[in-house]
């Protein structure tokens, strides 16, 4: 097991050193106007709950579009839509980890969107169309650049609203913002299409990086095993009906998540 983290920190750290061509194209243009960190986020459902709380961490999957093991975290915020239904299945209904930002040393890759709508089919006439390879369209290193490179600031990342003046030159940035200011709500793509996408390969302990947790009402008594052993992390128990919509509840926890951190990305 140690080999094996090993290896992964080694290619963290080989990747760092590699610079794509996204990441030159924003590094020729020095201006930076946001500086401050946001958290990563990762979204789950009930029905996977037991197990995390019994493993005590995020294990990474295997990704049908890279083709490996990997886990997926969105940068600031989290948003992850599920299948837009009524159900009474409430182990459907989502939950959501934020986590510090110290754990996540070994991120691989950041890229200005997420990538299941690039290069997958649920964009109508994309499918990664003038984005490949993927490499030359992250970074791997300092999402803030990204976040002064196509939104200026922290605020206006969170709110999706893509700057409109001085915006750095580049024909990779060019095709980026071109994308994040296209309008595919029509093809029932959300808010992720305007998210940062944080790839990392290591496994992940929840009770120790856990900054704050939004989970079911009626699991509130299993999510009382890890605050049990540790208090440094918040907790949000949302209220839920026999019936509810597991894409509405997703919504919910994410404007919570941005009620409660306004602090990290509001200008005082």
């Amino acid at each position: 097991m140690c080999f094996w983290y090993t290896l992964n920190e080694l290619r963290a750290t080989m990747k760092r050193h590699f610079i794509s061509k996204l990441e030159n194209e924003i590094n020729l243009n020095s201006e930076f106007s946001e500086k401050k960190l946001l958290d990563f986020c990762h979204v789950s459902f009930g029905k996977y709950f037991n197990n995390l709380v019994k493993v005590g961490k995020l294990v990474p999957r295997e990704c049908d579009i890279f083709k490996e093991k990997l886990l997926y975290f969105s940068y600031g915020v989290p948003y992850y839509k599920p299948r837009n239904m009524q159900t009474e299945n409430a182990l459907e209904f989502p939950i959501a980890f934020i986590f510090k930002i110290d754990a996540f040393k070994n991120i691989i890759d950041y890229f200005p969107f997420d990538t299941g709508c690039i290069y997958s089919s649920r964009i109508s006439g994309l499918s990664g169309k003038g984005f490949e390879p993927p490499n030359d369209f992250c970074i791997h290193s300092n999402p803030e650049k990204l976040v002064s490179c196509f939104y200026k600031t922290n605020e206006n990342y969170l709110k999706g609203i893509i700057r409109k003046d001085n915006i750095p030159k580049g024909i990779i940035i060019e095709k980026i913002i071109t994308y994040l200011s296209a309008n595919y709500s029509s093809q029932g793509i959300d808010n992720r299409q305007r998210t940062i996408e944080c790839i990392y390969k290591d496994e992940l302990n929840i009770k120790s990086n856990l900054l704050w947790l939004a989970f079911p009402d009626f699991l509130t008594k299993k999510a009382s095993i890890l605050w049990d052993k540790s208090d440094a992390f918040e907790y949000y128990s949302y209220p839920t009906e026999t019936n509810e919509n597991p894409a509405h509840l997703a919504t919910h926890i994410a404007k919570k998540a941005k009620e409660i951190f306004k602090y990290k990305y509001q200008k005082p």
